[in-house]
């Protein structure tokens, strides 16, 4: 069961399925903190990539608010190191891959804790 759930982690495998059929410029990826950062100018940009008029609510509260998850090496500094060293060596080349598509570099998710 736990290589199922790595293998739905492989986003750059599932995005190039994607982008084998469709071109490039058809297809946004963005993280949930780019969107979490500034999810007005993330709005402008989703609305620009559509092609349709751009909106924005007046307010924009954040509904069903928990723990944030920091996608960086800080976040996840609890993580086992062990665990840490085989994962990062799992998702490596799946990281690179998904480099190429998303507006962050993924790659120090996995980076060793300082």
């Amino acid at each position: 069961q736990g290589r199922r759930y790595l293998g739905a982690g492989l986003y750059g495998r599932h995005i190039a399925a994607f982008q084998a059929r469709f071109a490039r410029e058809q297809i946004l990826v963005a993280s949930y903190e780019t969107f979490s950062r500034d999810n007005r100018a993330f709005l402008d940009r989703l609305f620009h990539f559509l092609g349709v008029a751009h909106f924005a609510p007046a307010e924009l509260p954040r509904l069903n608010a928990g723990t944030d998850y920091a996608s960086d090496a800080t976040g996840v500094s609890d993580l086992d190191p062990a665990l840490r060293r085989d994962l990062a060596g799992f998702f490596a080349d799946d990281l690179e891959r998904l480099a190429a598509f998303v507006d962050f570099d993924p790659r120090p998710l996995l980076a060793p804790a300082v």
